[in-house]
């Protein structure tokens, strides 16, 4: 039984919930039980999830991509700056990140890549421990230069992207 008419509580989004129903019996009464198996936002799509979630670990590794990924995966500087801003409202899980930018159209891998960039540039401490990810230096004045990361040289030269430079404030 799948069942969507439950709103997540803090971006009061949509979700789809998995349950198996059965029937206790316990001193001769009986009642439902409800047994959570799955919980998504609606509309999630996971085929495309994983497929850019792989496209990511490939990267991470090192792997060559499929140059038609290459837009889809290499971050510019809109894209970088609706991260960034979505993670304004302080520290959150990975996944309620992840649910405000995909609205936009940003597939996985381009939305960690960006995690590790604002990370590696010093914006973001990212806690892989509790999948936690907040941004630290709100307040600096001066631009980043993101183009320094190694991560977002990294990316461009496995997909062969020669992207713009990017800054973010």
């Amino acid at each position: 039984m799948e069942i969507s008419a439950f709103r997540e509580e803090k971006t009061n989004q949509a979700v789809d919930i998995l349950v198996t129903l059965s029937i206790n019996e316990y001193n001769n009464t009986k009642s439902v039980s409800a047994q959570l198996k799955d919980i998504r936002f609606t509309g999630f799509n996971q085929d495309k999830y994983f497929a850019a979630l792989n496209a990511y670990d490939s990267l991470v590794r090192s792997e060559p991509l499929d140059p038609a990924l290459s837009v889809r995966v290499t971050p510019d500087k809109n894209d970088i700056k609706t991260v960034y801003d979505a993670l304004r409202n302080g520290e959150a899980t990975t996944e309620r990140i992840f649910a405000n930018v995909s609205q936009t159209g940003m597939n996985y891998c381009k939305f960690r890549i960006i995690l590790d960039v604002l990370s590696e540039c010093g914006l973001l401490k990212h806690n892989i421990v509790n999948n936690t990810a907040k941004l630290i230096n709100v307040n600096v004045s001066e631009k980043a230069d993101l183009e320094s990361s190694q991560t977002l040289r990294k990316v461009k030269a496995l997909v062969g992207e020669k992207g713009e430079p990017c800054c973010i404030q």
